[in-house]
């Protein structure tokens, strides 16, 4: 999805959250209609943002967890100052 071993995100409340532009939508993937960028995941109440593709990304956010650490590559070392999310894989 990325083309790396990492994925920059971040998740906000639905709330505090605005669409402005076309939007395709995937099995509550949202993409890009132009290039097929994957934009942002709706959950529920909340929305999972790929930094990458905010005109004003914050710079301030630091990782906080963890997740698909089952994939990590045996060279990359944990992220220090993170919680691990043990359920790494999807139920569905």
């Amino acid at each position: 999805m990325t083309g790396s071993a990492y994925s920059a995100t971040a998740n906000w409340h639905q709330s505090q959250f605005r669409v402005t532009g076309d939007v395709e939508t995937y099995e509550r993937r949202q993409f890009c209609p132009q290039c097929g960028s994957r934009l942002f995941y709706l959950f529920d109440g909340g929305v999972e943002i790929f930094l990458g593709t905010l005109d004003e990304a914050p710079c301030d956010i630091k990782p906080l967890i963890e997740v698909w650490t089952v994939r990590r590559e045996p060279w990359l070392l944990p992220v220090v100052g993170t919680a691990s999310n043990t359920e790494d894989l999807p139920k569905d």
